[in-house]
């Protein structure tokens, strides 16, 4: 009868208790359409407020409402403005988490790719210098080897021959990662200036 009564008539001076009640009946468009117009305004305002984005937000909003038209039915809800708004501030924040989450993962990805791909062209370049090398040169080339800092040269050979990244070379050796990009720098500019200035090694004939 309460229901019957309430069909072509305005809701805008139903109470909140009245109108969820309604909300939860069968015949309910009307009565979310209402619970939509008297506080879309509020819930958008937080989600503004707690997103800084104004077309996140709007989006935002109407999965809000949707979500809240759904669960009404099999909620507990005693009060529509507090319960309404604790499921705005707990979407918000759970997107911002997801996104936080995702924007990580993202940079993870682009650390291990930039350097997955740095040490793919380091290794490249020395191959590249391998193959221009004469026979015998591979002597040549770990005699210079040795002459380095013990430092330079640990990470030249975890880097070059084993095919550790920065931050396993860290691990291993126990060096910061910013002295491993030293050592190996400062490594490769010693091993090639040695290089140059060190005569091959001719086989007597």
């Amino acid at each position: 009868m309460f229901l019957r009564s309430l069909f072509g008539q305005d809701l805008s001076g139903l109470s909140d208790e009245e109108l969820l009640a309604a909300a939860r009946g069968r015949r309910r468009e009307r009565f979310c359409d209402e619970i939509f117009r008297r506080y879309h305004v509020e819930v958008y305002g937080l989600c503004l407020y707690l997103l800084r984005e104004a077309s996140l937000s709007q989006d935002l909003t109407l999965q809000i409402f949707a979500k809240a038209f759904t669960e009404l039915s099999g909620a507990e809800v005693s009060q529509l403005r507090p319960w309404l708004l604790a499921l705005t501030r707990n979407t918000c924040l759970n997107h911002l988490k997801q996104a936080k989450k995702r924007q990580q993962a993202r940079q993870d990805w682009q650390a291990r790719t930039g350097e997955q791909n740095m040490l793919y062209a380091e290794n490249r370049a020395l191959e590249t210098f391998s193959l221009l090398q004469e026979p015998g040169d591979d002597d040549r080339l770990h005699a210079l080897l040795a002459t380095l800092p013990a430092e330079q040269r640990r990470c030249l050979e975890l880097f070059y021959w084993e095919g550790l990244s920065y931050r396993e070379i860290a691990a291993r050796t126990g060096f910061a990662e910013k002295q491993v990009k030293s050592y190996l720098q400062n490594g490769k500019r010693q091993l090639r200036q040695r290089w140059e200035a060190s005569p091959p090694h001719k086989p007597n004939r």
